[in-house]
Parts: C-alpha cells; sequence; structure tokens
C-alpha cells in the first residue's frame, strides 16, 4: 500500500490538485462535447469520434482514481498518500485493466453497459494503451510543478472530480425512434409463433457502428425465465455476419430488465452506419420443466461510432 504521510491545508497540497490542472479538465471537456454533440453529427469521421474519447478518457481517468484515494485518505485517516509513483501506478493498471476487459469480454461489457454506460467492443480501442503512459507521467511530476498548478479554492476539488466523474460515465444520445425501415433486398426473416413461456421480451436498446462492425445492447424483460441465445446474424445488404461471440445464459428477474451485447465484426461503410441495424435472434427461453425456442427480428437506428 501506498505510504501516507501528514500534510496543510496549503493549496499545494490540494487532494485534486492533479485532476484540477486544466490538461487533465480540458481532456474532459473533449469527452463531454464528444460524447455528446460531436458523435454521430457527421463533422468528424466516426473511428475518429471514438478514439477521441478513449484518448480523453484514458488520460483523466487514471487522474480522477488518484483524486478519489487521496480524498479518501484525507477523510479517513486525515492524511495524504505521499508516495504518488504506486499512486499512479495502480491508477494506470486498474484502468487499463477494466479497459482491455471491456472491449475483449462480451458478458462485462454488457455488465459495464447496464451500470456505467455504453463501451463498443473494439478491438482497435486498444491502440489507445499507451496514452496511460502519459497520464502516470503526469501524476510523477515534481512538486514544484504541481505547487504552480494547484487550484486555490476548495469548491475547484469537488467540480473537478464530480465533471470527471459524470464526463466519464456518459455516452452519446440516442438517436431518434423512426419507424423501421429493412434495407433493400435484405433476407427475409421468418418470425415463429409467440412462445407459450411468457417472459423474456427482447428488444435492442442500443446500436453503435464504427467501420470495423456493429456493436448492439439488447433487453431482456419479463421475469420468470432464462434467456439463451442460441445464434445472432446481423442481417445487411451483404448477407448475414454471425455474432463475434454469444452471451451466456441470462436470468431474465421481475425486479427489471437484464442486458447482454452482441459485437458483428465486419466492414461497414461510413456513410451506412447510421442505417438501421437488423438483428436475427434464436432464442430459447426456459421456464421451470418448459422451454421453447424460436426466431425473432429486431431491428433500430444506429449511431456511428
Amino acid at each position: 500500500m501506498p505510504s501516507v504521510t501528514r500534510t496543510t491545508t496549503s493549496p499545494a497540497q490540494s487532494w485534486a490538485d492533479d485532476l484540477c490542472h486544466p490538461l487533465p479538465l480540458a481532456a474532459v471537456l473533449v469527452l463531454a462535447v464528444n460524447d455528446h454533440l460531436l458523435k454521430g453529427s457527421d463533422l468528424l469521421p466516426g473511428w475518429l469520434t471514438g478514439k477521441l474519447s478513449d484518448v480523453a478518457g484514458l488520460f483523466f481517468f487514471p487522474l480522477l482514481l488518484g483524486a478519489l484515494a487521496r480524498g479518501a485518505a484525507r477523510i479517513g485517516a486525515r492524511r495524504d498518500i505521499e508516495d504518488r509513483s504506486s499512486l499512479a501506478m495502480a491508477a494506470v493498471l486498474a484502468t487499463g485493466a477494466v479497459f482491455t476487459v471491456v472491449k475483449l469480454h462480451a458478458p462485462f461489457n454488457a455488465w459495464v453497459a447496464g451500470v456505467w454506460g455504453v463501451m463498443v467492443m473494439d478491438v482497435t480501442d486498444l491502440f489507445t494503451l499507451p496514452v496511460l503512459g502519459l497520464s502516470a507521467a503526469f501524476m510523477e511530476r515534481s512538486r514544484a510543478q504541481r505547487e504552480g498548478f494547484a487550484p486555490a479554492r476548495r469548491f475547484l476539488d469537488f467540480g473537478a472530480v464530480i465533471a470527471a466523474a459524470l464526463a466519464s460515465a456518459a455516452t452519446s444520445a440516442p438517436p431518434p425512434e423512426v419507424p423501421p425501415q429493412p434495407p433493400p433486398s435484405a433476407p427475409a426473416v421468418e418470425v415463429a409463433a409467440p412462445a407459450p413461456v411468457a417472459c423474456g421480451s427482447l428488444a435492442l436498446s442500443v446500436c453503435e457502428r464504427s467501420e470495423t462492425g456493429t456493436f448492439v445492447v439488447i433487453e431482456a424483460s419479463g421475469g420468470g425465465c432464462d434467456v439463451e441465445i442460441l445464434r445472432a446474424e446481423e442481417i445487411s445488404p451483404m448477407g448475414g455476419t454471425p455474432a463475434d461471440a454469444l452471451p451466456a445464459r441470462v436470468r431474465v428477474e421481475d425486479r427489471g430488465p437484464s442486458t447482454f451485447s452482441l459485437s458483428f465484426l465486419r466492414a461497414v461503410d461510413p456513410g451506412t452506419q447510421t442505417h438501421n441495424v437488423d438483428v436475427a435472434l434464436e432464442v430459447r427461453r426456459v421456464s421451470g420443466e418448459v422451454s421453447h425456442t424460436d426466431v425473432e427480428k429486431l431491428t433500430r437506428p444506429c449511431t456511428a461510432r
């Protein structure tokens, strides 16, 4: 554990002095503007807005973790964390580990989507991980540099932490609902008769596209059964693209919808990234000793990433 030492209330030793520097605050602003204004606006390419969010978030998020750790030490032990190198390393490793798992592991990605916000599964996003080195170097800069940039008022510490937390949890605004329009010449998908098991109603809640594929989050509502996805395909004019990985069996409870994510890896024309997504699912629903399998088709507009 990082060692701690007693500290004074000097502004130069603010518990959030790293995060209150203009550079990480600019990264917070970039992430918020990019997620809410630039994504899907066609002002910038989708691949660029996606990587821009990753770069900004990976730079300031370890600083946010460091500020929270120092604040907790101030409250719990009335001491500051002196070993900034260990603090920087712990914050950077935690951020990098979670970011990597979110980008590679579909069940964990779906859990994060339901708790924190949507993060598209795009393996090329891992190329932005070197930004964590810049974040660690920033946290380990000399004390003299920290004193020069330290905030003078306590409310700035809390404002910076709150803004960074909100920005890191924010996602792009969902697209407006429009009547589903199947793509031209798309193969028709037969929908089987409704399942006798009255549970596990499926709906697409999120769809994001990049030039390397489509990412969707599906909600299953109506409790009392298990839902298992046996097959999943994205239907497009180019044919059917199977899901990169199928989720584990999902238990649907009465207290609220359960979510899972699917990724369909294929080349996507930038001009079609905001078109509707059509997903065909072979679904098995199990309630007690009763099970039923049918095929469903879900449709929703996508946002470009």
